[in-house]
């Protein structure tokens, strides 16, 4: 059995900010981080503070100096005094939150993810300035609710599309203001289909590229790789990520699987393959996708 795994673990956001971090905790007998993903979820195990607060082997082994960060829960910061350094984890934290670090005099360093960052400022200048917005997406990820509070909260429509097909509908007003984002971590294939039918519309509207570089990187690597596999492993970490890079794969290859550890691989998805493929979202570390490629290679020898 030949196995191909993707060469793109934690996205750059991640590393940057894991390495900032680590950096900033050198330096001090106390640091705290804080994100609005600490609380329980059903992706806690593949939560960024969540593998400091397990003191997760492989990534202290990376960055050893996470071991001085206490993860707070954002509903509880009474443990916070003025002067503490906190790290707003890659997920970002609400408005409330962020008031209530600066008001109890907390030094911030925001490591939220550059492209969420944007995506948010992006939507609340558009919304100002009286324009609608369409944002590709799925309706549940947290990118989209957020463009349809901030909408919202300035008396403007969200439109979310989650398909060509979505575009349809779109009311045909010339004189209406309408904006069209992505959602950071989306479909790159679909998020191109969307935008082509939002040209054939022929409506006055403004184009925001937000989806980011890693999406693009991550899918168009899973494409060529499910290309040449016979099957497809999707290391799912439940982000829109995963569930991007599994569509993207689907679509090229009817063998894909989405798995969330190792022990779900099942061999005989593998009947008669040659070739098999690892990949996954972004909050699948390298170490991970490795350890699920050579489990496989377990498998394939244990089936001979």
């Amino acid at each position: 059995m030949e196995i191909t795994t993707a060469t793109l673990g934690f996205c750059v956001g991640i590393e940057q900010a894991y390495q900032a971090m680590n950096k900033i905790a050198a330096d001090r007998e106390s640091t705290f981080a804080v994100h609005q993903c600490t609380t329980p979820h059903k992706n806690a195990e593949w939560d960024t503070l969540r593998r400091i607060e397990t003191k997760d082997a492989s990534l202290i082994s990376r960055y050893p100096n996470l071991t001085k960060i206490s993860v707070l829960d954002p509903h509880d910061l009474s443990r916070l005094q003025t002067g503490d350094v906190v790290v707003v984890g890659f997920h970002g934290v609400g408005p409330g939150v962020r008031e209530r670090l600066e008001r109890d005099g907390a030094v911030v360093d925001d490591r939220q993810c550059p492209f969420i960052s944007r995506l948010n400022e992006t939507i609340k200048t558009l919304v100002t300035d009286e324009f609608d917005i369409i944002i590709f997406g799925k309706r549940g990820n947290h990118h989209c609710l957020e463009a349809n509070r901030l909408a919202e909260t300035h008396g403007r429509q969200c439109v979310v599309a989650e398909r060509p097909e979505d575009i349809e509908t779109l009311p045909n007003e010339k004189e209406r203001k309408w904006a069209f984002v992505g959602q950071v971590t989306g479909n790159t294939l679909e998020y191109d289909r969307v935008k082509r039918k939002l040209e054939e519309k022929n409506i006055p509207i403004k184009i925001i590229e937000t989806v980011c570089s890693d999406s693009y990187l991550r899918q168009n690597m899973a494409v060529k790789l499910a290309q040449k596999a016979d099957v497809v492993i999707v290391v799912d970490d439940g982000s829109g990520s995963s569930l991007s890079v599994f569509e993207v794969c689907a679509e090229q290859k009817s063998h894909t699987y989405r798995i969330r550890s190792k022990e779900d691989i099942q061999w005989e998805w593998f009947d008669g393959s040659k070739k098999a493929a690892v990949v996954g979202g972004i909050l699948v570390p390298q170490w991970t996708l490795d350890e699920v490629a050579k489990h496989i290679e377990q498998l394939a020898g244990l089936a001979v």
